[in-house]
């Protein structure tokens, strides 16, 4: 939340050096983190919800044996990790100690310390005999929510720079407001380079589930009307069993039985009816969840809590739907019952 993204190429590259990449941006940030109402501003080659990042793999701790798996490198500035709310779990964040003069340096995720070192604390330790480790941030998703978590290796955008990066600006509410502002800051700078992709990242995350929202929306819609469904057929399967046991319940209450008596066995009726339907249709959905598996983020196909919950929908459906008709039947005259039989 509160996190403005706009993406910034430079062009040509022949007049963009890294040193001069580096220039640029910061003087960027510099004037970004001026304007009111901004907490951190940060530049990152790779930023969160896009599908395009740079993969290395072979990667290597200290003088270890390399690693198959792919690795997601990003650029990025000093204060990136603070833009995005990403704890540090341990050492430090960039700062200007790591410029282009300084030690070649790397902040590395939980995933990817876990990889190289397998549950060494890799502060001080090396990457691919060249790179120190000084320090390790939390996981995120950092392609999509439902993508899994990828290892990533930091790089101090000073000594990785690159002419295409994303800015993140994480104001103090807000901060639509700020994309004039920071527009005029890079036209300042370089009125021959735009500014494009200006939105909230709250905005990526939501397109980035678009397409799971519309399919649970569409799930949803079917799941309500076979609901509907259900409750009219118990309605209408004991409004028929009702009109089909006037004698019975005539008989019954001509013998001494009461009105809670009657409405009490017809609503019990309704519900073994029901209890009957909802054992079917859990085993059913036990078995398909394979099938529904891909739709779910953030939750487990058999959760339990979601089955309990539905069990006493349906139950307090099927309840309903018992109720009208044993009311009916409780109000039924023994003896016009009777003469009509």
């Amino acid at each position: 939340r509160n996190v403005l993204t706009a993406t910034a190429m430079l062009q040509p590259d022949e007049l963009y050096s890294p040193e001069r990449q580096v220039e640029f941006f910061a003087r960027m940030l510099a004037g970004i983190e001026k304007l009111p109402g901004v907490r951190y501003a940060a530049v990152t080659s790779s930023p969160p919800m896009a599908q395009f990042s740079e993969i290395e793999s072979g990667m290597r701790g200290d003088d270890g044996p390399e690693t198959n798996d792919a690795v997601s490198i990003a650029s990025v500035s000093p204060k990136y990790f603070q833009a995005l709310g990403i704890p540090l779990v341990t050492g430090r964040f960039f700062d200007a100690r790591d410029g282009r003069k300084g030690l070649p340096v790397a902040i590395v995720n939980q995933a990817l310390a876990h990889l190289l070192f397998h549950g060494r604390n890799p502060l001080g330790h090396r990457i691919n005999s060249d790179t120190t480790v000084v320090g390790v941030v939390a996981d995120i998703r950092h392609r999509a929510l439902d993508d899994k978590v990828w290892p990533e290796l930091f790089l101090p955008f000073e000594q990785s720079a690159s002419p295409w990066v994303t800015a993140l600006v994480r104001g103090t509410s807000n901060p639509s407001a700020l994309a004039a502002p920071i527009r005029r800051i890079v036209q300042a700078i370089d009125p021959s380079q735009p500014l494009f992709d200006v939105e909230l990242l709250e905005s990526r995350v939501s397109q980035s589930l678009a397409e799971r929202r519309e399919r649970a929306a569409v799930l949803g819609a079917f799941a309500a009307l076979a609901l509907l469904i259900a409750v009219v057929g118990i309605y209408g399967v004991m409004s028929y069993s009702v009109a089909r046991r006037t004698l019975e319940i005539g008989v019954r209450m001509a013998l001494g039985a009461g009105r809670s008596d009657v409405l009490r066995m017809v609503v019990a009726s309704g519900l073994r009816m029901a209890a009957f339907g909802m054992a079917i249709g859990l085993a059913g959905a036990l078995f398909i969840t394979r099938v529904l598996k891909s739709f779910l983020y953030g939750i487990e196909p058999t959760d339990r809590t979601t089955f309990f919950l539905v069990s006493a929908i349906l139950g307090a459906s099927a309840l309903f739907a018992s109720y009208l008709p044993a009311r009916r039947a409780a109000s039924v005259d023994p003896m016009s019952a009777l003469r009509r039989e």
